[in-house]
């Protein structure tokens, strides 16, 4: 082994400490950057939040409500409007029952309501179907208080339908139900088939001969009308000689 240096030891101690000091400054700018990039992650995080619709405040209801507007809400509708409808449907449900005199409960209703499956809240009309169905087995004895009162119940289920041919699509032109708009359209077709049918020559004369077919029908008639007066006129003359001849003898 060589002689101890004192020169040489201090040399080593400076270059470790030199060695432990760099790697502690990039130590320390790693750190830097770290929190430098969380930061900036934060940031775009707030950025992100503040971008994002706010929520909207729960407007569930309880009870009769609350199970109606779930039901509308499943079914497509907004928010406002299915607590609006739900609140006037359930007016009408709460008639029904009076109109009655059920013994079921307003939260039997509700109950019966939440029961319905999700394949008949697809839609308002069909979830207003299913309402009026299971409204009525859970609402009604068999056999008591006939007949039944259903103008309430047909009420709320059409207020429960129309909650949804208003707000389904931005451009709805009208508040019609299908089963009303269909209605009107089979009228109109009806009565432009009359018309083109009325406006061709071949249907007119078809008319002209079924109009003179019932009146030869109503004058066959009218003689043998006549013709059988006439035979009880006959049958009475020869009636009448007969009980004078017996008269006589």
């Amino acid at each position: 082994m060589g002689d101890y240096s004192d020169d040489e030891h201090q040399e080593a101690i400076q270059r470790k400490t030199a060695a432990t000091r760099a790697s502690s400054e990039a130590t320390r700018g790693r750190d830097d950057q770290v929190r430098i990039r969380l930061n900036d992650i934060w940031s775009e995080l707030n950025e992100i939040r503040d971008r994002l619709p706010s929520p909207q405040p729960d407007s569930s209801l309880g009870g009769l409500e609350g199970a109606l507007e779930r039901g509308l809400r499943q079914a497509g509708v907004a928010v406002a409007k299915a607590a609006a409808t739900a609140k006037a449907a359930a007016q009408e449900i709460r008639k029904f029952l009076d109109a009655n005199d059920s013994r079921a409960s307003a939260q039997d209703i509700a109950d019966a309501i939440d029961d319905i499956g999700p394949e008949d809240r697809t839609t308002p009309a069909e979830f207003a179907a299913a309402v009026n169905e299971v409204v009525r087995e859970a609402a009604l004895d068999p056999g008591r208080r006939l007949p039944h009162d259903y103008r309430a119940l047909d009420e709320a289920c059409h207020l429960l339908a129309q909650a949804g041919a208003t707000s389904q699509g931005a451009g709805a032109p009208n508040d019609q139900s299908p089963s009303l708009a269909s209605t009107e359209v089979m009228r109109d077709v009806s009565h432009l088939t009359t018309l083109l049918l009325g406006s061709s020559p071949a249907f007119a004369e078809a008319m002209r001969l079924q109009s003179d077919a019932m009146a030869y029908s109503l004058a066959a008639l009218n003689k043998v009308g006549d013709m059988q007066r006439q035979d009880a006129l006959g049958l009475a003359i020869t009636a009448r000689a007969a009980a004078q001849k017996f008269e006589q003898t």
